[in-house]
């Protein structure tokens, strides 16, 4: 696994998204730091995808 490998970016994801990211999950995440939202598997579509990250870019914002 590319993670093991990496350890010291597997710490900044766990230090900077613990309350949205779980980084022993093997699944896809996303996770937005602004609004605590994240998502586990892939989108169903590119849509999908844009809305999650345009709310989040707009929770940043506030």
């Amino acid at each position: 696994m590319k993670a093991e490998k990496e350890p010291e970016n597997v710490k900044i994801v766990n230090d900077c998204f613990s309350n949205v990211i779980d980084t022993k999950q093997g699944y896809p995440q996303f996770g937005c730091a602004a609004n605590g939202k994240s998502k586990v598997g892939e989108f169903m579509s590119i849509e999908d995808m844009q809305k999650f990250a345009d709310e989040c870019k707009e929770s940043a914002k506030k």
